[in-house]
């Protein structure tokens, strides 16, 4: 998409806009028109950030143009690094065709990967573009994720293994100061994790009820884990 056909859907955006008498019909063409732009405005971000010197400080330059997080930078220069391998993929984003969130469906789908076999899934994901461009984020995220288990399963990776390398742990303190924990563990980790909970959990009642515990019996022991079902 050129310039040209950005500059009319700009225009087409702010007409809808400014229409107070605009249909459903018409308000979608705009909203279909503010995707179309986003996605050539991400296209041209990409572009740009692949242009920077990977000198660890590329992240830190992103996020200071965009006044974003280290984080989402990291997000752009990742998609940068996706497009730059998909060109098919960044062709249909830069015409509008896709979203930054079918890139970054591969990106995470990459990341799951050996890096030895993620450029078989990048040649994979670029003859999809057809694909990608004609579904949602989700339904092309799945697609991806099946791409994925073929390469693994073509390379004799079994379940077990695959589900081990896709364990994932994170803890963060929310707004009201408690800590929180989320996980994914294989089973036969989390058949070892729980036991351990539980053998603490157990060993914490069995004199007493632990001070500051809810005195309702279920809740006090609702926190119990219960044991991962078997592969």
């Amino acid at each position: 998409m050129d310039s040209v056909a950005v500059a009319e859907r700009v225009e087409r955006i702010v007409a809808v806009r400014d229409d107070s008498s605009a249909s459903d019909d018409l308000i979608e063409s705009g909203l279909v028109a503010v995707r179309e732009v986003q996605a050539w405005v991400d296209a041209q971000q990409a572009a740009l950030v692949s242009k920077l010197s990977s000198d660890g400080f590329a992240e830190a330059r992103v996020a200071n143009a965009a006044k974003t997080s280290i984080g989402a930078a990291n997000k752009s220069t990742q998609r940068a690094k996706t497009l730059g391998a998909t060109p098919k993929l960044a062709e249909t984003l830069g015409d509008g065709q896709t979203t930054a969130g079918h890139v970054d469906a591969v990106t995470r789908a990459a990341a799951q990967l050996p890096v030895a076999q993620r450029g078989e899934l990048f040649d994979r994901v670029d003859a999809l573009a057809d694909v990608a461009a004609a579904s949602t984020v989700e339904q092309f995220a799945r697609r991806v994720a099946l791409e994925a288990k073929r390469i693994q399963a073509d390379d004799g990776i079994d379940r077990l293994t695959r589900q081990r390398r896709n364990v994932r742990a994170s803890s963060w303190v929310d707004a009201d100061g408690m800590w929180n924990l989320r996980g994914q563990f294989d089973p036969v980790t989390g058949v070892r994790l729980a036991s351990k909970l539980a053998t603490t959990v157990e060993a914490l009642f069995a004199e007493a009820v632990p001070e500051g515990c809810p005195e309702d019996p279920v809740r006090n022991r609702s926190s119990s884990p219960g044991m991962p079902s078997p592969l």
